[in-house]
């Protein structure tokens, strides 16, 4: 996490001391960049703030005031109404939010079109933001009879629709699962065998402390300046309304998103990013911290209508290289055995380390045919470099391949890597396969788990 993002953090938690405000403003004015990180970044909280959060710093007030300036009027006339009924009634309590109600289908019944569209807006917003809290944590649902709340200096069995306390530590047993959820509010977080999830707060925002296991989670969007917020043991993950997976084990934390955006910043150092929908990323000690393509499949593309040698077209004419007869997606890297006695196939995308160190790569063709391996020590296509290759001029079973292995290639768990594989098939029934022997492990067939697929832009074919 740099020093600007660390002052938003602060600035949208309520702890900006009045030098880190003074701060924030100064970076905010002198740069634009980070004027749209610090509004735009946060969705909603532009508006919520200059609505709710009181301003006692000159810096921050005089940026909010050039905000207020620039919006539409009737967005400053509601600002000015809230304001006053804050004053009026700080308790946010239900006459005083029968007040606003009744305020704004005033308004509503005398305003044109345009008007009532902002209106609706602010409306959802002030709905949002302040209507009632949703409730407190309940342990809704667990399987197994292992499942317990540490309180105290009690150990309590579970028990269905039981209340959950600040400091109480939830775990579950090595077969059985539970169910946290919280009221009215469309947050749920379902707990893994072998987990240990412990309420840390709830007044400041939902805080948790996950020691080890495997957490899913599906949060509904919370109130500003009240992330949710989940520390393990190398990372903290703050939340404001999103879909995602956290696992702890002994050296790392793994998330994964589903959708919306989790900020995720790693302990040992601060450094911090970004995980938007479809990525994942690791915090450990041996990897990069970075946000990547979620894994599981790689891209495969096929031809049967290229001149000469596959791999002489693929690299000489682009007409052809850009557009196969067809695609699809193979989930470890290897591909369906081929059906037409003259064709060519690429397989192509990122391989994800699971782990720093030394992998040997290798690849086999059980057809008669070429078959080649390329590697880039980045993720771009462009700098990749052949590590391996295979020939044959006689058909062989799978089992009897001889591998054609590439020396051992250093690489670092949390970077991506373009991989790429050209194979041309002389009979039918030939099928390319690519493994690797990870440090301390056998030889494999590269697994769907540490491969993700490289963009597609053609339109033929299928997903």
């Amino acid at each position: 996490m740099n020093r600007f993002e660390e002052l938003i953090s602060k600035y949208l938690d309520d702890t900006a001391t009045p030098d880190d405000e003074a701060e924030l403003a100064r970076l905010i004015q002198t740069n634009g960049e980070n004027r749209q990180e610090f509004f735009a970044d946060y969705d909603f909280d532009q508006l919520l703030t200059v609505l709710h959060k009181p301003v006692n710093h000159t810096s921050i007030d005089a940026i909010l005031t050039q905000v207020r300036a620039e919006s539409d009027p009737f967005v400053e006339s509601v600002v000015q109404e809230v304001r006053e009924w804050e004053v009026r009634t700080p308790s946010h309590n239900e006459s005083w939010w029968k007040q606003i109600s009744r305020w704004l289908d005033g308004r509503r019944l005398s305003l044109g079109v345009s008007s009532a569209l902002a209106l609706a807006l602010i409306t959802g917003l002030l709905v949002w933001f302040f209507g009632p809290t949703m409730g407190d944590p309940i342990l809704a649902e667990f399987q197994g009879n292992g499942v317990s709340v540490e309180r105290g200096t009690e150990f309590i069995p579970a028990s269905l629709r039981m209340s959950l306390k600040p400091a109480d530590i939830l775990r579950t047993g090595t077969n059985e699962t539970a169910t946290v959820t919280f009221g009215r509010e469309r947050t749920r977080l379902d707990l893994h065998p072998g987990t240990e999830l412990k309420l840390n707060e709830m007044s400041r925002g939902k805080r948790f402390a996950l020691s080890a296991g495997k957490l899913e989670a599906s949060v509904a969007r919370q109130r500003p300046f009240r992330a949710m917020m989940i520390v393990t043991p190398q990372a903290e993950a703050r939340v404001l309304g999103t879909k995602f997976t956290l696992e702890v084990d002994t050296n790392s934390t793994h998330l994964e998103v589903t959708e919306g955006k989790v900020r995720l910043t790693r302990a040992s150092d601060g450094l911090a990013v970004k995980v938007t929908a479809g990525h994942y990323a690791i915090a450990a000690t041996n990897a990069e911290l970075a946000a990547l393509p979620v894994t599981g499949r790689i891209l495969r593309e096929y031809w049967t209508n290229y001149p000469g040698t596959f791999e002489a077209a693929m690299s000489s004419d682009s007409t052809i290289s850009d557009h196969p007869q067809g695609w699809d997606y193979i989930t470890r890297f290897e591909t369906p055995p081929n059906v037409a006695t003259r064709s060519g196939e690429r397989v192509r995308g990122y391989v994800h380390p699971p782990a720093t160190g030394e992998y040997r790569f290798s690849i086999a063709n059980t057809g008669s045919g070429e078959a080649f391996l390329f590697l880039s020590p980045d993720d771009k296509p462009e700098n990749r470099v052949h590590i391996a290759e295979f020939a044959t001029t006689a058909r062989s079973s799978a089992s009897d391949v001889p591998r054609k292995r590439s020396g051992l290639i250093s690489l670092v768990a949390g970077r991506k890597y373009y991989i790429e594989s050209l194979h041309e098939a002389d009979a039918s029934n030939g099928q390319l396969t690519a493994d690797w022997q990870r440090p301390g492990g056998d030889h494999e067939i590269i697994p769907g788990e540490f491969l993700s697929p490289f963009p597609v832009k053609q339109k033929k074919g299928k997903p």
